[in-house]
């Protein structure tokens, strides 16, 4: 096989909603969520990972694994324990986890909101109380004031459309609700909080006159929807279910552009481009058929017989970060940086194949001339999954949840192999990979 080499300005790392892996934080609306028994496993955020605790170990961790970047959040309901209430201790704390990744030459991202929020946030009405915008507004000026020294690349919002969505839909997030006109109205509260927070982190590093080249984005949920048998229904609705769940948001965040049903087509919190660059999440696709039920959105999904698929049942599709890549791209012309990658299963057996073969996938973009700039893998070590709990598997680094033991599994082994090398090699390939595995990886 050809070696993919990458050059030296395309940054790997991992990522992670900080909130899911820190531990002993009793103000996230997660933790009262927990405690009414509303995780599928049972288990509860309480213990996470112990990362609070336990950053320089897995810090040091992502050294050994040559990573050149981390995307981690700064957990509102640590930060802010009360409206208007800033926990010091808690902003030192982060500043020694920044400095530490530093230190070690791996660049941070941060987020300012990623799942959670504080309970107090909720038990207002979280983003359904009117007051909701300036609250986060406020939040995100705060910290930026404290952080912004230190890092000079921003994502406002992280995998906000599955979050509302769960929130205020579907029921699987905190608060629990089911009310679709309410998950709109949340949509919107989110729009002009990004588009307001966007500009101010510009200003505020600018004032400031803050070290760095101010960058800012959102990171969103892609889902390749493809319709079976491509017929002419089949395709209306999966390009229905794209877009409500997918584009209508995402447009609105990046432009301003508010569509039907969160708006009329119009910019009601102005018109403009607000992003420096596109945060891509990906992991699978869905294949789609219509039905007459307009609850489901007219959709219902068929398991793709012919295709390989995880142990939880997604379809395994790496050509899908492709598709995706290309497609934004092609619509927002802006660097990409991709945040969420990996994959979710009990036993460490595709994981390593996912992540080769996508990177193949990133290697064709770049040599196409796509400017992708950043590959996260989902993430370091194995974290407390939002509704799923500790039983999904999502790390290069194995947990033992009762003792909180760090293992390198095998994919991060390779990953870390492929990090320090800047490089896909055959002997890579044939080391970490089963026979099959190969014969799928060299397949066009």
């Amino acid at each position: 096989m050809k070696e993919l080499r990458f050059s030296k300005d395309f940054l790997m790392g991992t990522s992670v909603a900080s909130v899911m892996i820190e531990g002993g934080n009793k103000n996230t609306n997660w933790y009262k969520w927990c405690e009414d028994g509303n995780i599928r496993d049972g288990s509860h955020i309480i213990r996470g990972t112990d990362h609070w605790n336990r950053y320089e170990e897995d810090i040091d961790i992502m050294k050994q694994l040559y990573n050149d970047t981390h995307c981690m959040t700064i957990e509102w309901s640590r930060v802010e324990t009360s409206r208007g209430h800033y926990d010091m201790e808690a902003v030192k704390c982060y500043r020694k986890q920044i400095e530490k990744l530093i230190e070690c030459n791996i660049r941070p991202v941060l987020e300012v909101f990623h799942f959670s929020q504080p309970q107090w946030f909720d038990d207002m009405g979280g983003w359904l109380n009117p007051e909701s915008v300036q609250l986060f507004v406020d939040y995100t000026k705060f910290v930026i004031e404290q952080f912004g020294d230190l890092v000079s690349e921003w994502i406002t919002f992280n995998d906000l459309s599955m979050t509302l969505y769960c929130c205020y839909l579907l029921g699987w997030f905190p608060p629990g609700m089911k009310d679709d006109k309410k998950v709109y109205a949340a949509m919107r509260s989110c729009v002009e909080a990004h588009i307001k927070c966007y500009e101010l982190i510009h200003k505020i590093r600018k004032e400031r006159n803050f070290k760095g080249e101010t960058k800012v984005g959102i990171a969103h949920h892609f889902k390749i929807y493809d319709p079976y048998k491509k017929n002419i229904l089949n395709k209306l609705s999966s390009r229905l279910i794209n877009y409500i769940t997918g584009d209508m948001l995402f447009q609105a965040l990046m432009t301003g552009k508010m569509g039907r049903p969160i708006g009329k087509g119009d910019y009601p919190f102005g018109k403009g481009r607000f992003y420096d660059f596109i945060g891509v999440n990906y992991w699978t696709r869905e294949i789609d058929k219509f039905v007459w039920k307009p609850d489901s959105l007219f959709c219902e999904q068929v398991i793709n017989t012919n295709g390989h698929l995880t142990d939880g049942g997604w379809e395994i599709y790496p050509e899908g970060i492709y598709r995706v890549c290309k497609d934004v791209y092609e619509k927002y012309q802006a660097p990409i940086y991709i945040i969420q990658n990996g994959l979710r299963e009990p036993v460490d057996k595709d994981r390593a194949y996912i992540i080769s073969k996508n990177l193949k996938y990133v290697h064709k973009l770049i040599e196409e001339g796509i400017p992708v700039e950043r590959y996260y893998i989902w993430s370091l070590t194995d974290i407390f999954e939002c509704h799923e709990g500790e039983s999904a598997k999502l790390g290069i680094v194995h947990i033992d949840f009762e003792t909180q033991k760090r293992t390198v599994k095998k994919s991060g082994e390779m990953y870390g192999e492929i990090c320090k090398n800047k490089c896909i090699t055959e002997e890579i390939i044939n080391k970490y990979l089963t026979p099959e595995q190969v014969k799928r990886f060299n397949e066009d």
